[in-house]
């Protein structure tokens, strides 16, 4: 990935790779693989670094499709905002009529969009 002026290199680095629920076992033999038995410690630096998140919605789309993606704090790629006027969950009751009880229900109005692309890459699989 390139910075803003299209020419300087930047270094995302990998944190998280999102897999798809029929890819979990593969992605963790991966992990596992990447253990390097010669150092010192008996670990590659690369399998602190990364966290496997599986998503199950992924599947409708492609059975080996994943993406990498940087921390979110160095590199944004989506943002969650709230509606004004309502920062939080909302709360609401009323009593109930059938019964001597109270009824509840909670929501939250949010959006999500996407602000950048440099910290996501996609991999269609193999």
């Amino acid at each position: 990935m390139t910075g803003l002026d299209g020419a300087t290199a930047l270094r995302c680095g990998s944190r998280f790779v999102v897999i798809l629920p029929a890819l979990e076992t593969t992605a963790g033999q991966v992990l596992v693989a990447v253990t390097c038995p010669t150092s010192s410690d008996g670990a590659d630096p690369l399998t602190a670094k990364l966290t496997p998140p599986v998503k199950a919605r992924l599947d409708a789309d492609s059975t080996s499709r994943w993406y990498l993606s940087a921390h979110p704090a160095r590199f944004p790629v989506l943002e969650m905002a709230h509606l004004s006027g309502a920062p939080g969950p909302q709360i609401e009751q009323r009593p109930g009529w059938e019964s001597l009880a109270v009824e509840f229900r909670c929501f939250i109005d949010v959006g999500v969009g996407a602000i950048g692309y440099r910290g996501a890459a996609r991999s269609e699989g193999s």
